[in-house]
C-alpha cells in the first residue's frame, strides 16, 4: 500500500500540459477554425450549428484573455502581486483582440462578431481601470464608485437608446 502524496515520477508539476500559454495557443487558433471548417464542410439542416462553435470560440478566447489580463502567467499559483507588467501585456494583448473583433464584424457584417468585441472591450475597460487605476489611490474609493457606476449606467442607458433607433429604422 502506498501512503505517500508524491506525484509519479511521469508527471511534474510544471508539464507543458499544465502550462497556460501552452493550453492557449492551440486553442486560440483551433476555436477560430471550427466553425469556419463547419460551415464549409457541413450542408444541411446541420450546417447552422457553425454559429454554436463561433460564440462558443469567441467565449473562450476573450475569458481566456480576461484571466490572464487578471492574473497574469503563472505556474504554480496565482499571483496578483508583481506582476503588473505582465497583466498590462496581457490586457493590450485583449485590447488588440476586441479591435480586431469589432473591425471584422463590421466589415463581414457579423453583428455577434462585433458584439463581442465591444462587450469585452468594455470589460477590459473596466478591469483595466481597477487593476491599475482604482487599486494604486484606495483612499478615493467612493469617488472611484461613484465614477464607474455613473458611467455604466449612462452606458446602458446610451446603448439602449441606439438600440432603439436602430430597430424603428428598420
Amino acid at each position: 500500500m502506498r501512503t505517500s502524496s508524491a506525484m509519479p515520477p511521469s508527471r511534474t508539476p510544471c508539464a507543458a500540459s499544465d502550462d497556460p500559454q501552452r493550453q492557449f495557443l492551440p486553442a486560440a487558433s483551433f476555436f477560430p477554425a471550427t466553425p469556419v471548417a463547419h460551415s464549409f464542410l457541413i450542408r444541411g439542416r446541420h450546417a447552422e450549428f457553425s454559429r454554436v462553435y463561433a460564440h462558443f470560440s469567441l467565449l473562450v478566447i476573450n475569458l481566456a484573455l480576461w484571466f490572464l489580463s487578471l492574473f497574469g502567467y503563472f505556474k504554480e499559483k496565482p499571483v496578483w502581486s508583481d506582476n503588473e507588467g505582465e497583466r498590462l501585456l496581457f490586457s493590450l494583448l485583449w485590447t488588440a483582440v476586441s479591435g480586431v473583433l469589432i473591425f471584422a464584424g463590421a466589415r463581414l457584417g457579423l453583428k455577434f462578431m462585433r458584439g463581442y468585441g465591444i462587450t469585452f472591450l468594455i470589460i477590459n475597460l473596466y478591469t483595466f481601470y481597477f487593476q491599475f487605476v482604482a487599486s494604486n489611490t484606495s483612499g478615493a474609493w467612493f469617488l472611484h464608485l461613484l465614477l464607474m457606476g455613473g458611467s455604466l449606467v449612462w452606458l446602458g442607458f446610451h446603448l439602449e437608446k441606439k438600440r432603439k433607433q436602430n430597430r424603428e429604422k428598420n
